[in-house]
């Protein structure tokens, strides 16, 4: 009954996509081509097939991605990322397919419409349903059952999140301290242990849920530590707990994320980077003496050391490699202060990220001097060289950069730049970007 009811729920979503997508299609018609006649074929028959491409398309990558898995508790964010990135695959293949065929016939600008009516009607209908599936989640007569097994920190925990997380449609109907006091029958649907140090306890409530055909859940204490993302994998026959888990380790991800430092560097290397960073550098020597870039050794990915180049933005002194920029700073060149504005003083390190040694996105580097102090200062900082250090990343789009003496803001710089390595995705590095611009 509830597969069946799964069933119709996730058509239900897909034919509101659908729906939205036509009417987005005629929408984008008429008003690119307002006076068009049914029976021009020139323009009539090509469009045509091309809706029932986009509305394949769609559907195909819907399914193999998921797009309509809305368990409880998904976010809103979830929500609009998986839709996102149906959308952004269904437009590669259609482009694909116009570049082969006949796509001299498709106007750009109908394009333009087209996604702008169907992303912003569709977003609009997710933000809708997302609030409504909080409150149907939120209510108790349509919430799972569970029972809890076990006391102590972990369980009180767990009480808590159940009861701060309605959106969770989970109630706990029941706790018992041991596996004897669970009732013969329930109707409950998930059984948690919570004393997993009790090997028999934690055997015989597996038992209990096993011959029941309940859903068996252990909720493990593991300390402070615990509190921090983890991930549990196999390590031969024994379960593996990873602490900090990265998504980067895995190569697929590694490779999706050098692909988008390869193509977005090559791209502003071949159309700015050839003739505005020279051109730059001579405006450098010309308004103050010295050469016109900065080079500096910095950390990389492991700890790894490079040469970081960068446009000068100081007049040249004693102190560049010892002591960073502060506000005000009266080293700092007129023409300086306008390119790190700008940020232009760092466009060629996008050579560094073409060439492999920087990404796009990641924790900024600093100076090597800094780091043994750093590292004093917040003993989490080498877990920053994980990853390649990046241009811009997730502690700049949220305005922790500059001086580094703020404490405070220091450790909240650190915190972010874990953060990002622990959840990287190739959303995340979009995303990072797009503040980056918006920023600027």
């Amino acid at each position: 009954m509830k597969a069946t009811h799964g069933f119709w729920i996730f058509w239900f979503r897909l034919t509101i996509d659908l729906v939205l997508l036509a009417l987005s299609f005629a929408m984008a018609m008429h008003v690119r081509f307002a006076d068009l006649a049914l029976e021009n074929s020139l323009y009539y028959d090509y469009y045509v097939q091309l809706f029932f491409v986009l509305a394949v398309s769609y559907a195909l990558f819907s399914l193999s991605l998921k797009g309509y898995d809305w368990p409880p508790g998904t976010g809103i964010r979830s929500l609009f990322f998986s839709f996102a990135k149906t959308v952004f695959l269904q437009g590669a293949l259609v482009a694909l397919v116009l570049v082969s065929l006949k796509g001299y016939v498709f106007s750009r600008l109908f394009w333009v419409y087209f996604y702008l009516f169907f992303f912003s009607s569709a977003v609009a209908w997710r933000f809708l349903a997302w609030n409504w599936l909080q409150f149907y989640w939120s209510r108790l007569d349509h919430a799972q059952k569970g029972i809890l097994i076990g006391s102590g920190r972990v369980a009180s925990l767990f009480l808590e999140q159940v009861k701060a997380r309605p959106d969770l449609a989970m109630r706990i109907v029941l706790q018992v301290e041991s596996a004897t006091d669970l009732p013969q029958h329930t109707d409950a649907s998930y059984v948690f242990c919570a004393n997993v140090d009790n090997e028999s306890l934690v055997a015989e409530a597996m038992d209990y849920a096993d011959h029941r055909g309940l859903r068996f859940r252990i909720l493990p204490d593991f300390g402070q530590w615990g509190l921090r993302k983890t991930e549990i994998s196999k390590f031969g026959p024994l379960p593996m707990v990873y602490v900090r888990p990265e998504p980067l380790r895995y190569w697929h991800n590694r490779w999706i994320k050098r692909s988008l430092d390869v193509v977005i560097s090559a791209v502003i290397i071949g159309v700015f980077l050839w003739w505005l960073v020279p051109l730059m550098s001579c405006f450098v020597r010309w308004t103050s003496s010295g050469p016109g870039f900065f080079k500096q050794e910095r950390h990389g990915l492991n700890g790894q050391t490079f040469v970081l180049w960068k446009l000068r933005t100081m007049r040249v002194n004693g102190e560049a490699h010892t002591k960073e920029s502060t506000p005000g700073d009266s080293r700092i060149t007129p023409l300086g202060r306008f390119l790190r504005w700008t940020w232009l003083d760092e466009l060629p390190q996008f050579f560094h990220v073409f060439k492999g040694t920087m990404s796009v996105v990641g924790p900024r580097p600093h100076m090597v001097s800094q780091a043994p102090t750093f590292q004093e200062r917040v003993k989490q900082y080498p877990v920053r060289h994980w990853v390649k250090p990046g241009m811009t990343g997730l502690a700049q789009v949220r305005g922790l950069r500059g001086d580094s003496s703020d404490h405070q803001q220091f450790e909240a710089r650190i915190e972010a730049d874990i953060y990002y390595i622990e959840h990287w995705s190739m959303w995340l590095d979009l995303a990072i970007l797009v503040r980056t611009v918006i920023r600027k």
